[in-house]
């Protein structure tokens, strides 16, 4: 059975936006802990060697598991973030971890072993994790290694003051039999101080290779509790699709609708480089709307955690808002155009009512493509209105 090295390394960071920002040669490992997963058999009742103790750290073991760690998470990542939907508890501990340092470390490292444990299938071998908690600069660190290996080479558990622990020197000499590789590995950081602050990258040696996905999916969902994040670009076109699609077809109110879309652009086109779908909501939708759009993104497969903003595939849509109406008429022009000179509201008949102010400037013919739109421009341009 191939060997397969899991690392998960959580800490808080301030903003990781720039990966170069994270020196992982700084990082001081402080605790170690391991406990033994055993294969999971259909029948039979689990032992998990659990540790009662931490295990005694050399300087040599610390930097062995330092370059086990910062060499895996040299290779290419895909962005991640925790799932607030999974039914593992592990995004909790990884939050608690981030937020509370002086959590119980021994008691964490125990519901993770835990976890791994029943999210395993027959499929996955016995094997270690362990976990580790130290500092980068300031910040609070915590690692998660599993360890899969295989039969008959073994890591002997050993008392230590009477509790239960590991021998680190039987692991270090497992994982340098030369069979070992890192597929796997993790890096969880903190933006802000919420759940949904919480940013991760996994670097994958078998995802998008022909690898298993299986194993992929083991890794991040069953046991992590995260998915993947798409780049960027794709998350915030998914984010202005779903919710103009939201406020195209589930609001029924047309002022309503010029209001959120024109909210939708401005917020958009601003210069914050982070989308808060929660924060967008509560700020610019009425109450009756805010958790049936939430409810909605999600459907939509949108992240309702904040998320890297750019508008690079939209940026060309944001520029003006187009009012289209049953009759074919559409009203064109820059979203603060639009909020400044136009008031829509609804008439007894279930019409629209617009009303607009501004100076005529010119009246002409459209031509035979006219497709009955009135373009708004904004001083900036031309005071002529163009060809239709």
């Amino acid at each position: 059975m191939q060997e397969n090295v899991y690392i998960s390394v959580l800490h808080t960071q301030a903003s990781w936006s720039a990966r170069m920002g994270i020196d992982l040669g700084r990082f001081q490992i402080e605790r170690l802990i391991v406990h033994g997963i055993p294969e999971k058999k259909l029948g039979s009742l689990p032992y998990l060697s659990l540790s009662e103790v931490e295990s005694t750290l050399t300087q040599s073991h610390k930097n062995f598991f330092n370059e086990r760690i910062a060499g895996s998470l040299s290779h290419s990542a895909f962005d991640v973030v925790l799932d607030a939907t999974s039914d593992s508890p592990i995004p909790n501990q990884i939050f608690k971890s981030l937020e509370d340092s002086l959590n119980n470390f021994v008691d964490m490292s125990i519901k993770m072993a835990q976890r791994l444990y029943d999210s395993q299938t027959g499929v996955n071998p016995s094997g270690l994790l362990t976990v580790i908690q130290g500092k980068i600069g300031r910040d609070q660190v915590v690692a998660v290694l599993k360890l899969e290996k295989d039969e008959g080479v073994r890591a002997t558990p050993l008392k230590l003051k009477g509790k239960n622990t590991f021998d680190l020197e039987q692991i270090h000499d497992l994982m340098m039999t030369g069979k070992t590789k890192v597929f796997k590995a993790g890096l969880f950081w903190q933006e802000g101080n919420t759940f949904d602050s919480v940013r991760g990258m996994i670097s994958d040696k078998q995802r998008g290779s022909g690898g298993n996905d299986g194993v992929a999916n083991f890794f991040l969902k069953s046991f992590l509790g995260c998915c993947l994040q798409e780049a960027p670009k794709l998350t915030t076109r998914n984010f202005f699709v779903a919710s103009e699609e939201f406020i195209n077809n589930e609001v029924g109110d047309s002022a309503k609708k010029a209001k959120y879309e024109i909210a939708l652009l401005a917020m958009l086109n601003s210069q914050e480089n982070t989308i808060k779908p929660r924060q967008f909501v509560d700020q610019h939708f009425e109450v009756c709307d805010r958790q049936h759009l939430i409810k909605y993104l999600g459907k939509s497969g949108v992240p309702i955690v904040s998320f890297p903003k750019d508008i690079e595939l939209i940026q060309n849509k944001l520029k003006q808002v187009c009012i289209q109406f049953n009759s074919g008429m559409r009203v064109l022009g820059p979203p603060e155009v639009i909020e400044e000179r136009i008031r829509l509201t609804k008439a007894e008949d279930g019409s629209t009512h617009v009303q607009f102010n501004d100076q005529l400037n010119e009246l002409r013919g459209g031509g035979g493509k006219s497709s009955n739109r009135i373009r708004i421009a904004p001083a900036s341009e031309s005071q002529t209105l163009p060809e239709i």
